[in-house]
């Protein structure tokens, strides 16, 4: 194998090992451009596009390495992790960002109670878009996959509604839970201010809530949560 490929390999391995996986793919690809049947690149591949969370692309690629090799345990293993996730969380984008920006009278945070049997909160991954199921007088949380998660309480779905009249439009995200397997937090976000008491100024709920980093007190004023209606 020439030495350019050589250098490939090197890098294909330092980039996983690093977890740039967009940059993993890219130079795996080299690879396989440059030998098609390099079962090693093929399933350092099709990793690549499973962390990236394209599983139909990593089952390409896999189904690939069986024909050439159909007892090799690494592209097995990898195959069923990516059906697994796909089952699991379907082929849903990378989590928007934008959805964790707590913004002032825009965006509350609550926990809700998990009814449907089976689902559990291992069953959510942070940034899981989730609908809200608007009726006349009650609102729904679900999965995208329809599983109902549990109705919204009456004085929340009361916000909820006058701001639906008023034209708000409404997001639902996964952001986290309890200890507790059958307790969720989510965040919802409006279109327009709709919730009261809020005194702070926008800041990158992912960071804070997600990764558990605290945030710098003196750039952000806020009031308890604890003792304000939705």
């Amino acid at each position: 194998m020439p030495n350019s490929v050589d250098k490939l390999e090197s890098d294909a391995i330092n980039e996983a090992l690093n977890k740039n996986w967009k940059r993993a793919v890219e130079i795996n690809l080299q690879i396989v451009d440059f030998d098609k049947e390099n079962i090693a690149a093929l399933n350092r591949l099709a990793k690549a596009y499973n962390e990236l969370e394209k599983y139909d692309d990593a089952k390409k690629i896999l189904k690939t390495v069986l024909k050439l090799d159909p007892i090799n345990q690494t592209a097995k293993k990898n195959m069923d992790l990516a059906e697994n996730r796909k089952k699991q969380f379907g082929s849903s984008p990378l989590p928007n960002l934008n959805n964790f920006i707590k913004e002032p009278g825009a965006t509350r945070e609550f926990s809700l109670e998990i009814l449907t049997k089976g689902l559990t909160a291992k069953k959510f991954y942070p940034g899981e878009a989730l609908i809200l199921n608007f009726d006349k007088h009650r609102v729904e949380l679900q999965k995208a996959s329809g599983e109902l998660i549990n109705m919204i309480d009456p004085q929340k779905t009361e916000t909820l509604l006058d701001g639906l009249r008023r034209g708000a439009t409404f997001s639902a995200t996964f952001i986290g839970s309890p200890d507790n397997e059958k307790e969720i937090t989510i965040l919802i976000n409006s279109s327009i201010p709709i919730f009261k008491g809020d005194k702070q100024d926008v800041k990158p709920y992912l960071k804070r809530e997600i990764e558990g980093e605290e945030e710098d007190e003196s750039t952000t004023e806020q009031e308890s949560d604890e003792t304000l209606p939705l």
